[in-house]
């Protein structure tokens, strides 16, 4: 499948989405509303998916071509969070940071090859639904019985909804592969030194400000920090409850890849 992305407005305004609505939506074969929604989205935003390579690249030309930064990849390139490092601690070099995880060799990230630094926001929501049955006091019961039966058993559905939501920096090498993903409440902060701070929150602040400044060509982009829709379910369940699950995780990994593509050709 390959997917065509907006990545950049020439120039942000509602004109100009007015007439982007107006001149892509016979391309995508969209309507005026439901691509103005899509569109209203900050970029980078996927415009096409398809099997077909030619309708993929002619897109991308229409959408280059009218000044604004636009991308195209398979999605089967695409790479998950879920297998990139997730390290527990660092020690920052002069070079490089060292990532370590327990189980896993230590692995060097150097500042030199780094091609991008993505902050953004995985955001995890839990709704739980439960049957619980009942006794209640059933007086109409109780007359008809004689008193021998004096309450009714009843179900009732109860539901509760939890989100959780975490700041994380997408380390990515311009190689393409080890990649690294810095979670804020799973780092141990150490190895900041003196710049470590007492919250997660305040010290994976500062990790962020660290890994800019000993990466100065990495280029920067926090505009992923706004939630983007939960895409990815799980569903589980047993015999009197069931957890519904959505995460945005791998809305935001998409994301990330369309933007290193734009980064890497000056789509961004």
């Amino acid at each position: 499948m390959f997917l065509v992305a907006l990545t950049r407005w020439q120039n942000p305004s509602p004109e100009t989405l007015s007439a982007e609505v107006t001149a892509l939506g016979p391309l995508l074969g969209r309507g005026a509303y439901e691509l103005r929604l899509e569109l209203s989205r900050p970029p980078p935003v996927v415009l096409l998916e398809t099997t077909d390579v030619g309708l993929a690249r002619s897109l991308l030309a229409s959408v280059r071509g009218r000044g604004h930064g636009a991308v195209a990849c398979d999605a089967a390139s695409v790479t998950s969070s879920e297998s990139m490092l997730r390290p527990k601690t660092f020690v920052l070099g002069s070079e490089a940071v060292t990532l370590s995880r327990p189980g896993t060799p230590d692995r060097q990230a150097r500042y030199a090859e780094l091609l991008a630094l993505i902050v953004a926001t995985h955001a995890r929501q839990d709704e739980t639904s439960e049957e619980v049955r009942e006794k209640k006091l059933s007086l109409g019961r109780a007359a008809l019985t004689g008193g021998l039966v004096r309450s009714k058993t009843s179900s009732v559905t109860r539901s509760a909804t939890t989100v959780e939501t975490e700041r994380v920096l997408y380390a990515l090498d311009r190689s393409g592969s080890g990649h690294a993903l810095f979670c804020e409440t799973r780092l141990h902060y150490s190895g900041l030194g003196a710049a470590m701070k007492k919250s997660s929150s305040e010290s994976f602040t500062a990790l962020v400000a660290e890994l800019r400044a000993r990466a100065p060509s990495a280029r920067f982009d926090d505009r992923l920090l706004k939630s983007r829709t939960g895409s990815s379910l799980n569903l589980s369940r047993t015999s009197a409850s069931r957890t519904l699950s959505t995460s945005n995780a791998a809305d935001v990994d998409l994301a990330v890849h369309l933007l290193a593509v734009a980064f890497l050709q000056g789509q961004g």
